[in-house]
């Protein structure tokens, strides 16, 4: 009487693994789908030969996931590769000068303001400087005052192209 608390989970691995008549599965089978192993079957699986695996059929399967990696990479890199030619085909980068006026893309809206109906570009620039990689430099057209950060040709437009349109 003493010992049952031992006991009790053999009894409950027991009954979980015991064939109810009414429902013709047990509770297990009911909840997993599969049999449950006995710890018996656990023990006696580990010497059996059938669950050990050959290194080289594993070898050659970590070759061929190797391989098919590096190919899922250079097909990456190619998509990749030609949608950028694609997207860029047809893009035209303008050419500023130094001295040109151009508008600036506005970035932030204020309070007020309401994405529709809100100005898209800001009042006219002066380029002071370009660096590389089609930076520019601006200067306020009234104030004079100088934009700290430098601005990419895409949030430039030239003053000239705004009364084209």
């Amino acid at each position: 009487m003493s010992e049952w608390p031992q006991l009790l989970l053999a009894i409950a691995a027991s009954y979980k693994a015991a064939v109810i008549p009414s429902r013709g599965i047990s509770p297990f089978q009911l909840l997993y789908s599969v049999n449950m192993r006995l710890p018996v079957e656990t023990s006696l699986a580990k010497l059996l030969p059938a669950h050990k695996r050959p290194t080289e059929n594993a070898e050659i399967l970590a070759k061929q996931l190797s391989l098919m990696k590096q190919k899922a990479q250079l097909m990456a890199q190619y998509s990749r590769q030609h949608n950028a030619n694609t997207a860029n085909k047809t893009k035209i980068t303008p050419e500023l000068q130094i001295g040109q006026k151009v508008y600036k893309v506005k970035d932030v809206l204020g309070n007020t303001e309401d994405h529709k109906t809100a100005p898209k570009f800001e009042c006219p620039y002066i380029i002071i400087d370009r660096t590389p990689h089609n930076l520019y430099k601006l200067q306020h057209f009234q104030t004079g005052k100088i934009i700290r950060s430098d601005v990419h040709v895409d949030k430039l437009k030239s003053c000239a192209s705004a009364r084209e349109m």
